[in-house]
Order: structure tokens, then C-alpha cells, then sequence
């Protein structure tokens, strides 16, 4: 079964109201093991040029980025994903649809008397992710049209999660749409200062990307067959396998801290059902997918040099980079579930 998934959360079922908590951070720890190879140097005697080989781990990366932004971290520090759930959504409402009105999402008439009812759907990025008809929508407006005219308008956010639930009378036509926008937003940081919990986001050097891939979507559960939203009461597992990337970006005017990296890789990901709290038989939980994952990776990249404003064959964010070795690279990347941390 085929399925189109995003790499965090895929919904969010409060059976109670938030934590006492301003917000709650589900992270989840990445593991860098690289193996980086430039070119060597001709040995005396002139009959070899060898390879230098150089290990680069998650360790070797915060030690370059304290360099590159002048933030110390302690030893123990951890590069994380961090996924963020405010305690109150950021959008709530409902929008009634009277005779001769439809509900247009990006443009797009979904629900009403004319165009029938496109069922329970999940929008992130402005594209639908879960419901009938999951694909890209030209923007982040639902209009409420009647007679022609739009005589109510909402904008959601791009980089949340929004459920659309439609209400139908006895005639099967829909009579008004819940909408409902979670606050999720997720970053890349590194973790430290031991119990304080500390977050220092590092979106400016890394970033996982996304690409034409198809996902394949292995799942047990029950009602699996439905378009109804999944939910823990009926998915069991869940496992994924695509084709995503990693870029890693970040540059000190001169010095070997220096590094553009691409890499691409196959990766399989599953779910994790968490708690994220709980008190009595009241509780909140979520269906975290990409919660445990395992990249085997491959990409290419440049090295060292001296950042420069003048054109060179190597362009990084602001400038460029002259006297950079190529390298190509080769390894793993693991994302394994760490914690909730409410702030």
C-alpha cells in the first residue's frame, strides 16, 4: 500500500486538554558516521598518489559548527531533530457552507451542494497528505464561496499540520467544515548544558531534503482500506523506504572548518507510537512517523579553501569558496527517537 506520508508527525488526538506546559519538543537524536575522501599527495619517489581518508562523525560536526558560530557546547552535546507541539492549536474554527456555497481549498472547490464532499483531509505545505485527493494545492486560502461570490476567507499555516472535517445534513450534502491548524514546526538543533536542556538551532547549516522519490508504505493495522485518517486504534506499524538527502553547509572565512556537502541516500523509517502526556485515562498521543530511521548514504562536496566574494567554480550561501579540495563521501545517517522535552 502507497500512501502519501510526511517525515514527522502525521496527526496529532488530544483525549485531554495541554500540559501545564507552554509547549512540548519530540526529539529525536541523528548520528552522523562519514568516511570522507579527497585526494592525496604524489609520495617521493613519484610512483603513488594516495587518498586521504578522514572519518567525520556527529562529534566532528558540532566541534567545527562551535568554530563557526563562537557557541560552546559540552562534550556530551546532540544533534537532534526537534519537532514542536504548542498546548493550544493555532487555528480552530468552522466554516458553514449554505445552499449554492462550496468550500474552495487553494482555489480548488472541495465541499459543497455542486461539488460533492472530498471527505477528512490533512494539509501541510500546502499540499494534501492524508484524504481522497492527496497532492499539491496552489496556496493556503479556504474561501467560502456563495453565489459566486467569497464572502469568508482563512489562511492557514504552510508549515503546520490542518485537518479539514466536513458535517453533512440528511441529504449527504456538506453543511459545514471543522478546521483545525496544529502548531508543529520542526528544526534541527543541538541539544546541551546537561539537565537545562538547552536547543541551538543549526537550520542555517543543515537540512534534510526531499526529492521525486516515491515512498513505499509496508503498514499493519485494521480499516487499513479506508480513507479515514489512521489513528493508534487502528495502525499497528508502519514502515517506509525512499529516496531523501542531507545538505550540510557552514563556512569560517579561512580555515579547515570549512565544508558544502550533498548527500543522498536510501532510506527506511518507521513509526513510534509516544505519550506525550498523561494523567489518569486522560491522555495525548501522537503517531510519530520517521521517529526511527536509517539512511546508507552517498554524496560529494568540497572542503577546506578560503571563502571569497570573487566567482569561483565553488558558490556556497554568500559567496564562494577558492583553493576547496573536492571530496566525495560515503556512510550513514541514523534519526532514533531521544525524548519528549516540555518547555
Amino acid at each position: 500500500m502507497i500512501k502519501p506520508l510526511i517525515c514527522a508527525a502525521l496527526a496529532l488526538w488530544a483525549a485531554a486538554t495541554a500540559t501545564a506546559a507552554t509547549q512540548t519538543n519530540i526529539l529525536q537524536n541523528i548520528n552522523l558516521q562519514l568516511t570522507i575522501y579527497q585526494q592525496g599527495a604524489t609520495n617521493a619517489n613519484g610512483r603513488k598518489i594516495a587518498d586521504q581518508v578522514t572519518s567525520y562523525t556527529t562529534k566532528s560536526l558540532i566541534t567545527n559548527l562551535e568554530a563557526v558560530t563562537g557557541q560552546t557546547f559540552e562534550p556530551g552535546a546532540k544533534l537532534v531533530q526537534s519537532t514542536v507541539y504548542p498546548s493550544v492549536d493555532l487555528l480552530s474554527t468552522n466554516l458553514t457552507l449554505a445552499t449554492n456555497s462550496y468550500l474552495s481549498v487553494g482555489g480548488i472547490p472541495f465541499y459543497g451542494s455542486f461539488y460533492g464532499n472530498a471527505g477528512t483531509m490533512t494539509i501541510s505545505n500546502n499540499t494534501i497528505i492524508i484524504g481522497e485527493f492527496p497532492g499539491d494545492i496552489p496556496n493556503s486560502i479556504l474561501s467560502v464561496v456563495t453565489d459566486g461570490t467569497t464572502n469568508e476567507s482563512v489562511a492557514i499555516e504552510t508549515n503546520a499540520l490542518t485537518t479539514l472535517t466536513p458535517s453533512t445534513d440528511t441529504n449527504g450534502f456538506v453543511t459545514n467544515v471543522a478546521v483545525v491548524t496544529l502548531g508543529q514546526a520542526t528544526t534541527i538543533d543541538i541539544l546541551y548544558g546537561g539537565t537545562a536542556n538547552n536547543l541551538y538551532s543549526v537550520n542555517n547549516y543543515l537540512s534534510f531534503t526531499t526529492n521525486n522519490s516515491a515512498e513505499i508504505v509496508v503498514e499493519t493495522g485494521s480499516g487499513l482500506n479506508t480513507t479515514n485518517a489512521l489513528t493508534v486504534t487502528n495502525l499497528a506499524s508502519q514502515t517506509g523506504f525512499s529516496i531523501q538527502g542531507l545538505t550540510i553547509n557552514y563556512f569560517t572565512p579561512t580555515g579547515p572548518n570549512n565544508l558544502t556537502l550533498s548527500l543522498q541516500g536510501f532510506v527506511k523509517q518507521s513509526l513510534k507510537v509516544d505519550t506525550l502526556y498523561a494523567r489518569g485515562t486522560n491522555r495525548i498521543v501522537e503517531d510519530i512517523f520517521g521517529a526511527s530511521s536509517t539512511w546508507n548514504v552517498n554524496g560529494s562536496g568540497y572542503a577546506g579553501g578560503t571563502y571569497t566574494t570573487n566567482p569561483t567554480s565553488v558558490p556556497i550561501p554568500g559567496g564562494f569558496l577558492t583553493n576547496a579540495s573536492p571530496i566525495v563521501v560515503i556512510g550513514s545517517v541514523s534519526v532514533s527517537f531521544l525524548k519528549n522535552l516540555p518547555k
